[in-house]
């Protein structure tokens, strides 16, 4: 199994699901490159899919342009499918397995319970009271 790949491949997909903002990795995918490419090299024998993969990474922080991130992020993952097919399929089937989470779904609020004649919790509005809340709204 290509651990390297997979890494990276798990830091696509969140730099993905961030919206392509470089923040991924702590200190950008530039950050990533080091160590990554020493791993890469050790786990596969395609040298120029590496220097292609090591270059778009360090260049990604000067591009502003979302769509040109996506861009490369998805020339990326195709340089990974050709190098090392088994981190994608190890990808998909760990997305696969992931549960997913419900959308956030708001209780609803419980009917305040008060105590009658608790004078903490009920509230009378005087007259003059009304008068002056008149003039906040």
């Amino acid at each position: 199994m290509s651990d390297a790949f997979l890494r990276l491949l798990r830091m696509l997909a969140l730099e993905r699901k961030q919206g392509y903002r470089n923040k991924a990795v702590i200190g950008g995918l530039d950050k990533f490159v080091g160590r990554w490419e020493a791993d890469a090299r050790a786990e596969a024998a395609d040298a120029p899919a590496i220097k292609e993969i090591v270059a778009l990474l360090l260049g990604y922080p000067a591009v502003a342009d979302t769509a040109a991130r996506q861009r490369i992020v998805e020339q990326i993952i195709r340089r990974v499918r050709e190098i090392a097919p088994e981190a994608v399929a190890a990808e998909a089937r760990e997305a696969d397995r992931s549960p997913r989470r419900p959308a956030f779904r708001p209780r609803p609020a419980a009917a305040a319970e008060t105590p009658a004649g608790d004078p903490t919790t009920t509230a009378s509005i005087t007259p003059a009271g009304a008068e002056m809340g008149r003039g906040l709204g």
